[in-house]
Parts: structure tokens; C-alpha cells; sequence
């Protein structure tokens, strides 16, 4: 028993102690529990004054899924042209699969310069898009100075349509084919007028075009838009003039104006009578016009992709096609890319045309 409680002396010093670093203990956890808490709140405090930084996916779910508003389709010429006509027809079954209503907006004059520096100017989000011909190409070459570059500052979103010209005279002109015009510019030097759709258009160039390789003068006349030019024909003002299938053809049927001949290299399908320039004998002779759909140069990839897909799906649509071939045109798809490189070739073809016709705007 000694031994034992000799041997319990200590374990009860030791008892006693532990009591009082237990005490210690506890009031150092409570102190670092006072001071955790403490900490939270201030961080918390903090965080609340600090505005949320969310994350790229945060921000991306925040941004509004393109379109969310109606688009402004620009056309730089009057209402019934080839380019409006197009537009037209596209631009519901383009507004069908975007969900949003597409507004064509006519802005002609200054050869298209007017409503080509309103859609440059606009900013690049989507919502304002130009569509327009191959006269965006021919600008640089025929304008002595120009408030845009159409080269850098458009994006070329997709090719639309392909449209073959039809060289048409009055229907009771004495010119009953090519070779008779040709003549009688022969025999009367820049006596011949023809009209245009406007300086640099291709209703102008094509004349040019005809005239450089066959040795003649004409003398140009030109109108804000083609209508108003195939008006001045259909009433015997204006001797001919190179006309966009869509516009020629019910003309044509309904024996307004007579059509001398496409200026295609193959023969039209809409109206598969007619010769072509080359075949009337002017060798070599090719014009065809395009139009092409662009957006101002800094819309986002994201934008100018869907609005490619979205083109191509309208464009595939059989109801679209049979519209476009009914006004002469044919459905032209491209990819984003493929058209870009078009684009960029056809400022050098037509910069070649414009130096060899002298052709200068005023």
C-alpha cells in the first residue's frame, strides 16, 4: 500500500496541475476563436463592398445572344434594283433564322458612296450590314478619294447571288443585235448613250467594257439607280444600256425592250434565246454581277459566322432559289473564307477594267 500511494503522490500533483493548463488550453482556443471570427467578419464586410468579378464563362452567359433586336440590311441604291430585289428576297428567310426582323434601308447616291460610308461607319455589332455588288471592288479604282476603304473597312460575311447582264435597247430601235449597235457607234462616234446605275456601277463598266474591245465610243448617261435609267431606255431617251436579269427580263416579256445579247461567257437560263456578247462576236467579252452580304470591320467571329450559316441555310432554301431564278439570279453559297478571298481578287480585276475604260468619277 506504501509503494502504491508512495507511487500516487506524484499522479496527484499532477492531477492538480492539469486543471490549470486545462484552463490555459481553453482560453487560448476561445481567444483564437474570438479572433477567427472576428477575421470572417471583416472579410466578409470587405467582400460585400468590392463589386462581384465574374468569371469569362459569368460573362459570357451575361452577354445577349446575337440578334436580341431588329437588323438594318443597308442597300446603297433606289428601291427595285437588282441589289433591292435581292435583298428582298432574302432578307425574310435570313430574318426567320436569326429571330429577328431584317429592315432594308435604301440609301442611294454619289454612286453608292452614301449608303457604303453609312454602313462603314456603323458600329461593328451586328446590326447594321451592307449588301451590295461588285461596285464596292470598283470604288477605289473610279473615286479620286473616298471616306472608307472598302478593302479594310468591311468584312465580307458571304456571297448572296450571281446575276447575269442583259444588253437591251428600245424595243422599236433599229438595233436588232449586237453587231447593229456596235455599227452605228462606228458610224457615229460617241453619239450612242447608254445608262447606268451610277458612276463605277456595273451597268457602267460593262458598256466600257464593250466599247474598249470593240474599238468604239459611247457617251455615259448616268441615273441614281437602274430603274430609272431602263425607264429612260424603255422611252427611247437613252439609246441601250447593260441591265441585271431581274430587271430586264419582265421588260423583255412584256416587249418594253428588246435584248441583244447576256454578257456572260455561257448563256443565260432565264432567257436562253439570247446570244451571248462573246457569241454576238466580241471575244472574250465576260461580265457577271455578284452580290455579296458584309458588316463593318470589328464585328466579333462569333457574329460574322452565324450570320454565314445562317445566309447559306436561306440560301439552300428551294422556295429562296426558285425566287432568285424567277428575277434571273442564282443562289451563290461560299464559305466566309472563300468568299474573302474573292473579294479581295476582284478589286484588281476591276481596277484593270476602270484604268483601260478612263472611266473617273466627278
Amino acid at each position: 500500500m506504501l509503494t502504491s500511494i508512495a507511487q500516487s503522490t506524484p499522479d496527484k500533483a499532477k492531477s492538480a496541475s492539469q486543471p490549470v493548463r486545462g484552463q490555459r488550453l481553453v482560453g487560448k482556443l476561445i481567444a483564437a476563436s474570438a479572433m477567427l471570427l472576428l477575421c470572417g467578419s471583416a472579410v466578409a464586410q470587405h467582400n460585400a463592398r468590392q463589386p462581384d468579378k465574374p468569371s469569362a464563362a459569368g460573362k459570357a452567359r451575361a452577354e445577349p445572344a446575337y440578334p436580341d433586336r431588329p437588323i438594318r440590311l443597308v442597300v446603297p441604291l433606289a428601291v427595285g434594283g437588282a441589289v433591292d430585289t435581292v435583298a428582298r428576297v432574302i432578307g425574310p428567310y435570313l430574318a426567320e433564322s436569326l429571330g429577328q426582323q431584317i429592315i432594308v434601308d435604301n440609301r442611294p447616291g454619289a454612286g453608292g458612296v452614301i449608303g457604303v460610308e453609312i454602313a462603314a461607319k456603323a458600329t461593328p455589332d451586328g446590326y447594321t450590314l451592307l449588301m451590295y455588288d461588285n461596285s464596292i471592288t470598283v470604288m477605289p479604282s473610279i473615286f479620286k478619294a473616298l471616306p472608307f476603304d472598302p478593302a479594310k473597312d468591311f468584312v465580307p460575311v458571304g456571297s448572296v447571288s450571281s446575276v447575269p447582264f442583259v444588253l437591251v435597247v428600245n424595243a422599236s430601235a433599229p438595233y436588232k443585235s449586237v453587231g447593229d449597235l456596235i455599227a452605228a457607234a462606228r458610224s457615229r462616234p460617241g453619239q450612242l448613250n447608254y445608262g447606268s446605275a451610277g458612276i463605277g456601277s456595273p451597268p457602267h463598266l460593262a458598256p466600257e467594257l464593250l466599247a474598249a474591245m470593240s474599238g468604239v465610243t459611247f457617251t455615259h448617261v448616268p441615273f441614281k439607280g437602274a430603274p430609272q435609267a431602263l425607264t429612260e431606255v424603255m422611252a427611247g431617251r437613252v439609246e441601250f444600256m447593260f441591265v441585271s436579269m431581274p430587271l430586264a427580263k419582265p421588260q423583255i416579256e412584256a416587249g418594253r425592250i428588246r435584248g441583244l445579247a447576256v454578257s456572260t461567257s455561257k448563256r443565260a437560263a432565264a432567257l436562253p434565246n439570247l446570244p451571248t456578247v462573246d457569241e454576238a462576236g466580241i471575244k472574250g467579252y465576260d461580265v457577271t454581277v455578284w452580290n455579296g452580304l458584309f458588316a463593318p470591320a470589328g464585328t466579333r467571329s462569333e457574329v460574322m459566322t452565324k450570320l454565314n450559316d445562317y445566309m447559306n441555310r436561306a440560301l439552300n432554301n428551294s422556295e429562296v432559289k426558285e425566287k432568285l431564278a424567277a428575277r434571273g439570279a442564282e443562289a451563290q453559297i461560299m464559305s466566309q473564307a472563300a468568299f474573302s478571298k474573292y473579294f479581295q481578287s476582284e478589286f484588281s480585276k476591276w481596277g484593270r477594267v476602270v484604268k483601260r475604260s478612263g472611266a473617273t468619277a466627278q
